[in-house]
């Protein structure tokens, strides 16, 4: 009997039902009944998850209840029969085990996301431009993770990055992120941040979650810093340098003045914050409101070296001195540098910072094109008749692909967008790729 079985499995007697609708990889994998990740399984034909597969394992139990037999382990991906417990040999099933844990080529990469492919639905889609999961209030974290994994270099080496045992958690699940992101063979056209959003929540003593809206900014600058030390310890090892140091950390040379005498520095950075000039909103002869503008390149001048600051410990020059393959702007909406004061959502800057596609630095020393685009929005959310309408802040990112073709992520939605109309809305974190 037992060899009919074992004969009757490896023919297909339960491959036709898989369910490849219901199935969901993207959350973490903890059981649904003792809520452990430790050896949990996913079923195939309803999409849950649950631990081992020995006789009193809920994974046995959910087979002899549901009349469901394919549970394939997360771990090494092999899939099982249940209650039998013996293992399926199939290449009917490498569609599933490659939407778990997608793997590339070196010439794969070549051609990733310049054409559109199709979800089992037969929705379309550009692999690296597709829509998040907004689970709750986690916008904020969707645009920087676009932005972060859009980078080429970083993208590239994330992708190729086979064996992540010698990494820890924060790697293995954001490895996993951008593999199913730039996915050209998705179920669905969209993925969720779920599972590496819940572990960054408990990295970060709660710093960072999916219930409530934090800043961009500072979302950024904790996620480069936690992936470069996590990368920089392998096997014991500690290195200076990470593709994520390599990528996004330049060096800025900081001349201090206090009036009595001066100091050079060099300092590292991550991103670089331009500080919006205060005005007010105008309005025109018939009472119309109109929000100032101004260029980019003036707001960069802080950074040529030439342009004085006052601070609390004197007057300071910036000078770029090496740049990064992509540079990270900040354009500071929420703080009042001269008051040193944050600001409220009704208060903010909402100045219109107009850029070029391309543009030259400090006479020449570097040339960037614009990569990615973040974008401050408000919207208003509808409370009860008795209570007040409450307006807060959300995101959305625009990218270029490799055609420099525009398109707007917001969640879900995805969009083109006309590269002329960019600098129309308020612009708050920049991605520019170095042009060689």
């Amino acid at each position: 009997m037992a060899g009919k079985r074992k004969a009757e499995t490896e023919d297909g007697l339960y491959l036709d039902t898989v369910n490849r609708r219901k199935l969901d990889f993207d959350f973490e994998k903890l059981c649904s009944v003792t809520l452990s990740n430790v050896n949990v399984y996913g079923c195939l034909v309803c999409g849950e998850y649950f631990q081992g597969r020995g006789k009193s394992s809920p994974a046995y139990y959910h087979s002899l209840n549901d009349d469901h037999h394919l549970f394939i382990n997360f771990n090494n991906l092999n899939v099982y029969v249940l209650p039998e417990g013996q293992q399926v040999q199939s290449h009917l099933l490498d569609d599933i085990k490659y939407a778990v844990n997608p793997s590339y080529t070196k010439p794969e990469l070549v051609q990733l996301g310049t054409q559109p492919v199709r979800d089992i639905s037969g929705n379309e889609y550009l692999p690296g431009i597709i829509g998040l999961n907004n689970i709750k209030h986690n916008e904020y974290s969707n645009v920087v993770l676009q932005a972060v994994c859009h980078c080429s270099i970083v993208r590239n080496w994330f992708l190729l990055l086979d064996d992540v045992n010698n990494y820890n958690e924060l790697v293995k699940r954001f490895t996993t992120f951008i593999k199913k992101l730039w996915s050209p063979k998705l179920f669905k056209h969209h993925i969720s941040p779920h599972e590496l959003l819940q572990h960054i929540s408990v990295i970060s003593d709660k710093q960072f979650t999916i219930n409530e809206p934090k800043n961009p900014r500072d979302f950024i600058v904790w996620l480069l810093n936690n992936l470069h030390k996590s990368l920089a310890i392998v096997a014991g090892e500690k290195r200076k340098s990470t593709v994520i140091s390599h990528s996004f950390q330049g060096k800025l040379r900081v001349t201090t003045d206090d009036g009595n005498s001066s100091s050079v520095t060099n300092t590292k950075f991550w991103i670089l914050t331009l500080d919006l000039p205060p005005v007010s909103i105008l309005q025109d002869g018939i009472g119309v409101q109109e929000i100032p503008q101004i260029r980019l390149e003036k707001l960069l001048d802080k950074y040529t070296g030439k342009t004085q600051t006052v601070t609390s410990s004197g007057t300071k020059t910036y000078e770029i001195i090496k740049y990064p393959p992509y540079l990270l702007l900040h354009i500071n909406r929420f703080h009042d540098s001269e008051l040193g004061i944050d600001l409220k959502l009704k208060d903010r800057y909402q100045t219109l910072v107009e850029f070029p596609l391309e543009m030259t630095l400090n006479e020449g020393k570097a040339k960037y094109k614009l990569l990615c685009n973040v974008v401050h929005d408000v919207v208003t959310t509808k409370n009860s008749m008795d209570e007040a309408n409450e307006e807060r802040s959300d995101w959305k990112v625009q990218m270029r692909n490799s055609d420099d073709e525009w398109f707007e992520v917001k969640d879900l939605e995805v969009t083109p967008k006309e590269k002329e109309l960019l600098f129309l809305g308020e612009s708050y974190i920049q991605v520019w790729e170095l042009k060689q």
